[in-house]
């Protein structure tokens, strides 16, 4: 299991949380024989900022973050 969180980087606001513990989990990696993949709208993140995705994923009963961060403009 794989989940996504999205942070904008210049307030360090939490846009879209790790969604471990929702239903359903918005949050979370779908795959298929190419590898992970998610959909993101993008019209829901405020123009003309830095954001920082971040990815968890489950190692048998413990969530564990990735230490890799990938950072994107969204621009108008």
């Amino acid at each position: 299991e794989g989940y996504y969180k999205i942070k904008r980087h210049a307030d360090d606001y939490v846009a879209i949380p790790y969604s471990t513990g929702s239903s359903p989990s918005y949050s979370k990696l779908s795959y298929d024989v190419s590898g992970s993949f998610f959909d993101l709208d993008m019209s829901i993140l405020e123009p003309n900022y830095l954001y920082e995705i971040s990815f968890l994923r489950k190692d048998q009963n413990d969530y564990v973050e990735q230490k890799e961060k990938f950072k994107f403009r969204v621009d108008t």
